[in-house]
């Protein structure tokens, strides 16, 4: 049986081929060189070594301007620096509230004691809930461990908090992102040991996160031609055809 035009074109229009040779995940934030920096920065924070800490931690922020930990840990690192040089004003000192936990959060985080780091910030938010920082700590935290359900949890609570932010927009994002990565990575391994209604519903997913990313609809496409559902198979090509700019007709 001869297949309908539309599915001949995805040949040449639309690549069937999986971009994803094994399953993938999008960067999480504080990769590459900006994270390498920033763990010289928790490292000498720890070694109490405060001017390095701060000097690498705004090495790394002039790369990753949105790391509102690293902003911490500067906080931390100055407030620490006083406490030592002053330390008969430093003992007057009270601190904020969440702090004390918002320092251990910091600090487990710089162990990549993630869990722990995420324990601490929820503590810290329970005591300051208005802290954007304490917030990002715990969303950051999760998102580490994969927690990624969990994560936009966090920042839906965030944003019902304080408000819309744009810090918390580009979270989300990267995480629906990330979740679409995992999903489109699932649904390739799915259709390569022939298990197409699997693949068919991680495609439709990932599509659904991301229905501009062509990546996702090739997989679809491809899915459904397997489990031989042509005319959705059609329906898929030419949705995602016209995302491409090409006449489906």
């Amino acid at each position: 049986m001869k297949r309908p035009f539309i599915l001949s074109l995805l040949v040449t229009g639309l690549s069937l081929s999986s971009p994803f040779s094994q399953a993938e995940t999008l960067p999480l934030p504080l990769t590459g060189p900006a994270y390498a920096i920033a763990n010289e920065a928790y490292m000498a924070y720890n070694r109490k070594d405060y001017d390095l800490a701060i000097a690498k931690a705004n090495e790394a922020l002039r790369q990753r301007a949105d790391a509102s930990q690293l902003r911490d840990l500067i906080a931390l690192a100055e407030r620490d620096k006083y406490r030592r040089d002053h330390p008969q004003r430093a003992y007057k000192t009270r601190p904020k509230p969440g702090y004390l936990e918002g320092n251990q959060a910091l600090r487990a985080y710089a162990r990549h004691d993630y869990n722990g780091s995420a324990s601490h910030a929820r503590k810290a938010i329970a005591q300051a809930p208005k802290s954007l920082d304490y917030r990002m700590m715990l969303i950051e935290a999760l998102q580490r461990q994969q927690r990624l359900d969990e994560a936009q949890t966090a920042i839906n609570d965030a944003e019902q908090a304080l408000g819309p932010q744009p810090v918390l927009t580009r979270r989300r994002q990267a995480i629906q992102e990330q979740v679409a990565v995992d999903k489109a990575a699932t649904g390739y391994k799915a259709l390569a040991r022939g298990d197409n209604e699997t693949a068919v519903s991680e495609a439709r997913d990932a599509v659904r996160s991301f229905p501009k990313q062509m990546a996702y609809r090739k997989l679809l496409v491809s899915a459904l031609i397997a489990q031989g559902q042509y005319a959705e198979a059609r329906s898929a090509a030419t949705e995602a055809l016209a995302l491409n700019g090409n006449d489906a007709t």
